[in-house]
């Protein structure tokens, strides 16, 4: 049975046009970038935090190229026709596919703090006036982030527990405008105090 399969399947090429067509089929597009994309915004990671970010983006008519090494997550990508590079965000071969120089800004949502650090060295020495955005783990890797060239740092566990608190004081019945207030005090603060 297999061997009739591809006896027709290597008649089915001879077909104009269907040669291509299976020729797709066959190979897994490692990379879906268009041409001519620029003023993009790249995502890399496109786990929990990597998918809000580009869900934001996209719902504020960003084009966005997201940068990810899990075939689960591509199948999603290319389901939502959302373009990407596949492999490690911190390669320079991926990191040749991104338009890097053409793009406006670079968010790392990365889960390991070494690609996120090799990531952003490697972002600027292709693109240095890039904007940056990067995901820290820890305070000391904020401060790290910064020396290293990105814009801005974001500690998601402090930034969760921040909403939490917004949320709390909401419910308890505090004004909109304070509670905005003394969470940009706190966050002013931390990240200060952590660089100072």
């Amino acid at each position: 049975w297999i061997k009739s399969a591809s006896t027709l399947i290597g008649g089915l090429k001879h077909i104009p046009g269907v040669r291509q067509w299976l020729d797709q089929l066959s190979e897994p597009k490692l990379f879906s970038v268009p041409e001519n994309i620029a003023d993009h915004i790249i995502v890399a990671g496109y786990g929990r935090v990597g998918k809000v970010l580009v869900n934001i983006l996209l719902n504020r008519g960003y084009t966005v190229l997201v940068i990810e090494n899990s075939e689960a997550a591509i199948q999603r990508l290319r389901h939502r026709d959302i373009p990407f590079v596949y492999g490690d965000a911190d390669a320079e071969q991926v990191l040749a596919k991104t338009h890097l120089e053409t793009a406006k800004a670079l968010a790392i949502a990365l889960p390991d703090p070494i690609s996120t650090r090799l990531l952003l060295q490697r972002a600027l020495l292709r693109a240095s006036g890039l904007e940056i955005i990067a995901r820290s783990h820890t305070d000391q890797e904020i401060d790290l982030l910064t020396q290293l060239g990105a814009r801005e740092v974001v500690q998601p566990e402090f930034e969760a527990a921040m909403e939490l608190g917004s949320h709390l004081l909401r419910t308890l019945g505090e004004e909109p405008h304070e509670i905005q207030l003394v969470l940009e005090a706190i966050r002013s603060d931390r990240y200060r105090s952590i660089r100072g």
